[in-house]
């Protein structure tokens, strides 16, 4: 009976001694070996390293640039920009003359337009009496000529060219000043000369 009682004591103990060779439970289970599901999404999400910009403002075009280009203002394109106008009344018998002038004139000063009004002399000087506005007044009409000095202060005769056969007077009330006077300089010298020699009014 003891023998029989010290062999199964003797097996459970063999069988104990395997037991405890094995790898205890819960070790090296796929569950151990695989990463924490929350461990990669942390590392994904505040990480930083990742290729998408993240909040950043977008470039825009400032004001009056070209979208896409950032080049500077657009240019406009306005053909009439910075141009000064010269009323001129004139005796209608210096058409020919002043029209030649005219051309002269614009061709050395691109960014003067004259504008010629003709009538009669007399027809003329009564208008800028009575207080019609121009820049240059041009007759070869003496008497024309005295009642707008006698009767406008400060009009007084700017040139006479030929022994009167032209009278230019640039009007107090001028407008454009500056281009009235460039309008008698040119009369005076070069190109204007020599129109108004080849004209008959100026002698070589």
């Amino acid at each position: 009976m003891r023998g029989l009682t010290a062999a199964l004591v003797a097996a459970v103990l063999v069988l104990g001694g395997c037991a405890g060779d094995r790898a205890p439970a819960g070790n090296g289970t796929p569950g151990d070996l695989a990463p924490s599901p929350g461990a990669g999404a942390a590392t994904g999400a505040g990480s930083g390293s990742g290729d998408e910009p993240r909040g950043g403002t977008k470039s825009r075009p400032g004001p009056g640039t070209e979208p896409g280009t950032g080049t500077g203002p657009v240019a406009g394109n306005d053909p009439g920009a910075g141009l000064v106008e010269l009323r001129v009344l004139a005796d209608e018998s210096l058409t020919e003359v002043l029209g030649t002038v005219e051309q002269g004139f614009e061709a050395h000063h691109p960014n003067i337009e004259v504008v010629l009004t003709y009538a009669e002399g007399g027809n003329l000087a009564r208008r800028i009496t009575g207080g019609e506005s121009a820049d240059v007044f041009a007759t070869d009409d003496l008497f024309a000529m005295r009642t707008v000095t006698d009767a406008v202060q400060g009009a007084d005769p700017a040139e006479e060219f030929g022994g009167g056969r032209l009278t230019v007077i640039v009007l107090p009330a001028a407008a454009e000043p500056k281009a009235a006077a460039a309008f008698v300089d040119f009369l005076r010298e070069g190109a204007g000369q020599r129109i108004l020699i080849d004209s008959g009014v100026e002698r070589p």
